[in-house]
Order: structure tokens, then C-alpha cells, then sequence
């Protein structure tokens, strides 16, 4: 945004202000379809002199995964007073009407929680920052908070992505079952999710 040209407030890890928003929205939308591995072998090439061309080795470059993630969606609110008005309801929501079963989903796990065996908790908190709800299945989590007085912040934390499971219809080796319904369309079972893997050049 400074390269832009957009005008911003920070304060501490989130934006309290921004002067054109679907400007910033568009660049921050060009992250998800950046080719990471780029800068990545940049900075690998600084630590490890040897991975350079011009070194004349011919060494094997580094494969990149990601294995602890954290997405955040900010929802800024034009003052304090709008957000304290608001956020009492997805609050109470969060707490007095989702159950096991939403929390499974938002998580990624297509399983009855009677069929559940692993560790799921909900917590609601109370901090000097702001109020905090929190949902976890096991390792990962899925939080909303309102922070700095006028965002409200929904952020999920991956620090397992094998307990997310996804849709596999074509791929033999992921998914054990599937049929076809009386529509005609492939159903398919949910299998644990890999790593992503970002190419070398």
C-alpha cells in the first residue's frame, strides 16, 4: 500500500483505516495467487550461497510447504460505538447456538461428532483488548475477536493441515468410496488434506 500510494492506519497487527479500500482489497487478493517460491529461493539463495547458478553446482532446490497457517478476515467498522453495538449477537451466536457439528465443519472434519474420537473445545474470554470467542478441534482453531475498538477480526489457525479433510473424487489414492446419486452427480469421500506445495523454478 505505502508503493501504492494508500493512505492507512496501523495499529499493532491490523488496519484501523484505509483510504481506498478496493484498492487495498485488490492487492491484498493478489497474495492468494502469488508464486511464493520466488521470493522464497531468493531468500534460500542468501542463506545458502550454493543454491545460486552461479556457483556452477548443480544442487537440488528446496520444495516449500506449509505447515502452520493463520487466514484472518478484518471487518472494519467506522467507530467503536458501531462495533460495541453489533458484536454482543455473533458473540452469544457463536456460543449459545453452534454446536459440536458446526465446529467440526468450520474445521474441516465431515464426521458425526458420535464417530468423533479426538479433543474439541469452545471458550469465551473476557481480556483487557477485547472479548474473545475461540472453537478448536483438536490443533487447529478458529477464533473472532474485536480488536483496537473498531475491527472485528474471524481468524483461523492451521498448525495441522492433516485434520482438514476435502473433497477427492478422481484421485484413487485419497478416496476410498464414491457413487452417484439420483441426480447424477458424483458424491465422493472426504479425505485428509496435504500439505500445499509450492515448485521450485
Amino acid at each position: 500500500m505505502d508503493r501504492a500510494g494508500i493512505g492507512y492506519e496501523r495499529r499493532d497487527n491490523c488496519f484501523t483505516h484505509i483510504d481506498d479500500l478496493p484498492r487495498a482489497q485488490r492487492i491484498f487478493d493478489r497474495l492468494v495467487q502469488r508464486r511464493w517460491f520466488r521470493p522464497l529461493n531468493a531468500l534460500a539463495r542468501k542463506v545458502n550461497p550454493w543454491l545460486d547458478p552461479q556457483a556452477g553446482l548443480d544442487i537440488r532446490g528446496y520444495d516449500w510447504t506449509v505447515r502452520q497457517d493463520e487466514y484472518a478476515t478484518d471487518l472494519m467498522f467506522k467507530s467503536a460505538a458501531d462495533l460495541r453495538e453489533v458484536y454482543p449477537r455473533p458473540l452469544d451466536h457463536a456460543i449459545g447456538v453452534f454446536h459440536s457439528e458446526d465446529v467440526l465443519r468450520f474445521l474441516g472434519r465431515r464426521i458425526q461428532p458420535a464417530r468423533f474420537n479426538g479433543e474439541g473445545r469452545s471458550t469465551l474470554q473476557h481480556r483487557t483488548e477485547g472479548t474473545r470467542v475461540k472453537h478448536w478441534v483438536e490443533e487447529n482453531s478458529i477464533r473472532m475477536s474485536d480488536k483496537q475498538g473498531t475491527v472485528l477480526r474471524i481468524e483461523t489457525t492451521i498448525n495441522n493441515p492433516r485434520r482438514l479433510q476435502g473433497p477427492s473424487p478422481n484421485d484413487p489414492q485419497r478416496s476410498t468410496h464414491h457413487a452417484v446419486d439420483s441426480h447424477a452427480q458424483e458424491r465422493c469421500r472426504y479425505s485428509p488434506a496435504r500439505r500445499d506445495r509450492s515448485r521450485r523454478e
